[in-house]
């Protein structure tokens, strides 16, 4: 007994450890690379991307181009996400080294992100702040959320914002950059955003002291270096070229328009067409654009009540049971064409059936 409970013990610490280890390892990477202003992106650098997103070594990739004509910060900037440590760790020994220059490849951690779907990223407008940090990462992890977060989250809940990124780079001694990644909807969406940053830091001031405190303090804790617009860059479309051609493996003989309220009260007419033979599914409809359900079948003969075959008299009893518990009868008939004389009085009986 003893034993049992080592070994369990000792099996479910093992089962957490590799549960945490897998947290761990599954953890994903980002990666700026940067095309410096007034220079240009190297041909094919958006093939390049697409082609390390369809490997899957990068789980994602977005690419902007600066789109203003005074001072801006980048004239190209990638943003690359890994799914794991070991998908960057083998990209940076294998892939980073064929960047050319003058691209920057920088190693970044993303310290809050959020996005909205779905959305059309060719009609956005991008807005990249850079900053320098002033204070230890970690002081300026405690600015952002308590910062800038609040700021971010009232402009996405006004409709503005469709996705946000805070990256922080990591640079040895004081040389680290923050940059803020903001796809707004649409330039129209852009142009409302200082009157409804206005009108939070109008709140934030009388109702909230700690994000007051930040705000006087701000120049103390970064210094802004640039701002830039950008426009979305689609990338191509991954390369299938090994991909089989398609071979149809069923032949579509027709097809069956269901509507909600025709399913209603036609269980019964359904699983009888489960029962026809294949040979009676396949004929073609006489009038394609009659209505469905009761040609799609060819269910139109004349059927009357009555039970199928002999019951043993447990199997009748259960039956009538199942009817008197369901208040409806065990065998109904089909539904009468819409056409028919008696198919009002059917609805109203039916009506009459499911008063309850």
């Amino acid at each position: 007994m003893r034993f049992m409970t080592t070994f369990a013990g000792t099996t479910c610490t093992a089962l957490l450890s590799c549960l945490f280890a897998l947290g761990a390892v599954a953890k994903p990477a980002h990666v700026i690379i940067v095309v410096p202003p007034g220079a240009a992106a190297p041909a094919g650098f958006a093939d390049q991307l697409a082609s390390w997103r369809q490997s899957g070594q990068v789980s994602s990739a977005l690419l902007l181009d600066e789109n203003q004509k005074k001072d801006p910060g980048f004239a190209t900037v990638a943003l690359l996400e890994f799914p794991s440590e070991g998908s960057y760790d083998h990209w940076n020994k294998e892939e980073a080294p064929k960047v050319p220059a003058p691209l920057a490849v920088k190693r970044a951690d993303v310290l809050t992100h959020g996005e909205v779907y779905p959305r059309d990223s060719n009609k956005s407008v991008f807005l990249v702040n850079t900053y320098k940090l002033l204070v230890p990462p970690e002081r300026y992890q405690e600015f952002v959320q308590g910062y800038i977060v609040p700021n971010l989250l009232d402009q996405k809940a006004a409709h503005l914002l469709l996705r946000y990124t805070m990256y922080l780079e990591r640079a040895a001694g004081g040389d680290a950059q923050a940059m803020l990644v903001m796809e707004y909807r649409d330039s129209v969406a852009l142009s409302r955003r200082e009157a409804v940053r206005d009108e939070l830091v109008k709140k934030l001031v009388a109702t909230d002291p700690a994000w007051k405190k930040w705000d006087e303090s701000q120049e103390s804790v970064r210094k802004g270096v640039s701002r830039t617009q950008a426009s979305y860059i689609e990338l191509p479309p991954p390369q299938l070229a090994d991909l089989p051609h398609y071979v149809p493996e069923y032949k579509v003989v027709g097809g069956l328009r269901i509507v909600g309220s025709e399913l209603k009260n036609a269980v019964d007419q359904l699983a009888l067409g489960h029962r026809l033979a294949t040979a009676q599914l396949e004929r073609p409809r006489e009038h394609p654009r009659k209505h469905g359900l009761p040609l799609a079948v060819e269910a139109r003969v004349n059927q009357v009540h009555e039970p199928d075959g002999v019951e043993r008299g447990d199997e009748a009893e259960d039956n009538q049971r199942n009817g008197e518990r369901q208040r409806d009868e065990s065998h109904p008939a089909l539904t009468p064409d819409r056409r028919h004389p008696d198919s009002n009085a059917w609805r109203v009986r039916t009506r009459l059936w499911h008063a309850d």
